[in-house]
């Protein structure tokens, strides 16, 4: 329906007089067009006739009004509408006199002139009608009064005057009345016409109107519809696209509708799901049963819940962690609850990780805070240990209490360097090794380490590529991965060493966490034993952690394999089910430089010196008595200092040669590296060699050694430094 009334066109006098215009045009087209189609055999005969009476003016007079009314039907389009009309009413003018004149009364005269006057009136109006009628009754009668007095003489003869004047007065009389009731008539009935198109005017135009309002709001509604339905589209677009599950469900919890996030995280097409309750569709584990019920109590109520952490298990069984939030309202007067879950699970394995890695860091702060001075401690104990044990009775017991002694400072060396490794704060000297190689010759060790038990299977791998790391990092990691792999077997079982090239690229990455793109060497211990659960894999890096015995394991054996790997630039994978084993794959770069053969140190014989003059800095007084000690035993000749200072003037004061520099690399007053570059300004030559229980950025980058950085960690046998003072000196003569 319309919604506002219609409103009527009030027409003005020039579109009424315009629609007349165009009926009169059309008419007079029209007979025009009909004179010329019919008056040519009419003027054929009429020429005939004329000339069998030898009437030349007739036949000149028919053939050029036909001619004259063929032209101006044939410019009609091109002439004025009145000069037309004229020129044909004119033309019929003419041959109602002609009849008048020939054939007087008797003929075709009054008919013509008739139809001349209503013509008149149809074409150019009621008056032109009336003029036109006055011209053709005074025509009439004076053509009649020439007659009835004898001024023209044509047509047929009448009786007598007096008859002929009747006869004209009559047809005058006539042709008044016929003309004007006519004329009236024609021109009520052209009004009434022209009432009557103007009235379905009217209506076309108010139809026409109606029309527009019509599809104007057709339009509009179309236009509403359009809006809405794009509307629609976008709404569906971003509840189908969001990240996040989006869900509906009635105050009892079925599920009414989801987006494909909620598919993926339900694990099922939402045709499964929807007319389900949502705490049997997500498979909530026990625990979280209740607090889920309770989420969907508080919804029920009218409150918005969460953000809450909910554990659930998607119908495949993949156990995942989200975060809902939930808000009731209205949809089409029916109470629903719409919820937002977004899954949450690699924020939280992210946050755990973040929270490990900060473990890991207080722990490295832990060790490398104490590392030093406790260095510093077991240097002192054990070496003065050891010297005793040479001036003690090797049968008598208390060299055997000594060894004791000696062997408890080596564990607690070992526990220290393993806390420094696994906080990836240890002092390295990479070198580019063959991992085979340095295997092979760990093997016999490794054998002696695991018992006769246990068969140890060695795999080297074909064509490996070269590593570049401390080969003694290689010796700790075989030591402790053997270690855990003979404790979790039970007797008789088997241990396998296996190495290999892998190619990781960034597809494979991106499903496999850790892992990183390139290529590495892959070095696996693998073993038969006992196995390990999830709980106990989530937790094996971790300092401390231990399935042992207290008096069996510090739990630092995977924590300081795993820092040596990550100071290394590589990572480390787990696989283990109860049961049927562990397998441990360590990834390490490749190195593409060739790899150099390490020869093992020769324990059999310490090497001594040449009464060369070793200068020693540090400024922990035991551990300076205690390297003076051992040089002296040594052969050399040894000044000491406490401190840098005393160490520079005592330089300057030495008249000699000094051919080693010794230093700590932490004092009080500069450090050892600076220390050094002073003395090189005395002894361009002089080669160095730095000590220290903790790593300083003085003398290596992220804990890695300088190239031709001589560096003995604490605390340190003496064969440790014999042989590189050995070293350091035979390169400083080369």
């Amino acid at each position: 329906m319309l919604k506002k009334p219609i409103k009527y066109t009030d027409h003005s006098q020039a579109d009424q007089d315009d629609n007349l215009f165009l009926m009169r045009r059309r008419l007079l087209k029209g007979m025009l067009i009909a004179l010329v189609a019919l008056g040519l055999p009419a003027v054929v005969i009429s020429c005939i006739e004329a000339i069998k009476l030898g009437q030349l003016v007739g036949v000149m007079l028919y053939g050029g009004i036909y001619l004259i009314i063929s032209a101006i039907t044939l410019y009609f389009h091109r002439l004025p509408f009145v000069l037309c009309a004229g020129v044909m009413l004119a033309s019929l003018y003419m041959i109602a006199v002609f009849n008048f004149l020939h054939f007087s009364f008797s003929g075709a005269g009054i008919e013509i002139a008739i139809t001349i006057s209503v013509l008149a009136t149809v074409l150019l109006g009621i008056r032109s009608g009336f003029i036109t009628a006055a011209i053709c009754l005074f025509t009439l009668i004076a053509i009649g009064l020439c007659f009835v007095y004898g001024a023209i003489d044509v047509g047929p003869e009448m009786p007598a005057t007096t008859t002929k004047a009747i006869s004209w007065v009559t047809a005058s009389v006539v042709f008044t009345f016929l003309t004007g009731s006519l004329i009236l008539s024609a021109g009520k009935l052209q009004e009434y016409l022209i009432r009557s198109l103007d009235s379905l005017r009217y209506t076309t135009d108010e139809l026409k109107e109606s029309n527009k309002d019509l599809t104007r709001e057709i339009k509009q509604r179309e236009m509403t519809e359009a809006k809405l339905k794009q509307s629609e589209e976008q709404f569906r677009t971003l509840f189908e696209t969001a990240p996040d599950a989006i869900y509906l469900t009635d105050l009892e919890g079925t599920l009414l509708d989801g987006n494909r996030t909620a598919e993926e995280l339900i694990g099922s097409p939402r045709e499964l799901f929807i007319g389900k309750n949502f705490i049997d569709t997500v498979l909530l584990p026990k625990t979280e049963i209740s607090k889920a019920l309770t989420l969907m109590e508080k919804s029920r109520k009218g409150e918005s819940t969460g953000p809450d952490e909910l554990a659930l298990l998607t119908s495949s069984g993949k156990a995942t962690t989200v975060e809902i939030l939930t808000s009731p309202f209205q949809l089409e007067d029916r109470p629903v609850i719409l919820g937002i879950a977004r899954d949450v699970s690699e924020r939280k394995r992210l946050e755990n990780q973040l929270q490990q890695a900060q473990k890991m860091e207080s722990v490295g702060r832990l060790a490398g805070g104490v590392a030093h001075d406790y260095n510093n401690a077991l240097t002192t104990i054990l070496g003065f240990t050891e010297l005793a044990m040479i001036d003690a009775d090797s049968t008598g017991p208390l060299h055997d209490d000594l060894n004791q002694v000696l062997k408890a400072g080596r564990r607690a060396t070992n526990i220290t360097r393993q806390l420094l490794a696994f906080a990836r704060k240890q002092t390295i000297a990479p070198e580019v090794l063959d991992l085979n190689t340095n295997i092979e010759s760990m093997l016999k060790m490794l054998r002696r380490l695991i018992g006769e038990d246990i068969d140890l299977v060695w795999l080297p791998g074909k064509g490996l590529w070269s590593v570049k790391m401390d080969p003694s990092q290689i010796d700790q990691i075989l030591a402790n991965l053997c270690v855990n792999a003979r404790d979790a077997i039970e007797g008789v079982g088997k241990i396998t060493i296996e190495t290999a090239t892998k190619v990781f690229d960034s597809d494979y990455c991106a499903d496999h966490t850790g892992s990183v793109p390139g290529e590495f060497i892959m070095l696996t211990i693998s073993d038969n034993g006992c196995g390990m659960d999830k709980e106990i894999l989530n937790n094996i890096f971790e300092p401390f952690f231990t399935t042992k015995d207290v008096d069996k394991g510090t739990g630092l054996g995977l924590s300081t394999v795993y820092g040596i790997v990550k100071q290394n630039n590589g990572f480390i994978n787990v696989y283990s089910e109860p049961g049927k084993g562990t397998g441990i794959k360590i990834y390490l770069p490749r190195h593409d430089s060739k790899a150099v053969d390490i020869q093992k140190k020769n324990k059999a014989k310490i090497p001594l010196g040449n009464g060369e003059t070793i200068l020693v800095v540090e400024d922990d007084m035991p551990i300076l008595k205690l390297a003076q000690k051992i040089l002296k035993g040594l052969k050399y000749n040894v000044l000491i200092a406490d401190s840098p200072k005393r160490a520079m003037r005592l330089a300057e004061e030495y008249t000699d040669k000094i051919h080693l520099l010794v230093t700590d690399v932490i004092m009080p007053e500069m450090n050892g590296r600076e220390l050094s570059e002073q003395f090189k300004s005395l002894y361009p030559d002089l080669n160095c060699i730095f000590m220290s229980g903790y790593t300083a950025n003085t003398i290596a980058h992220h804990g890695v050694l300088d190239e031709g950085i001589h560096f003995i960690q604490k605390p340190f046998s003496k064969r440790d430094l014999a042989t590189i003072i050995r070293k350091a000196l035979d390169e400083g003569k080369s």
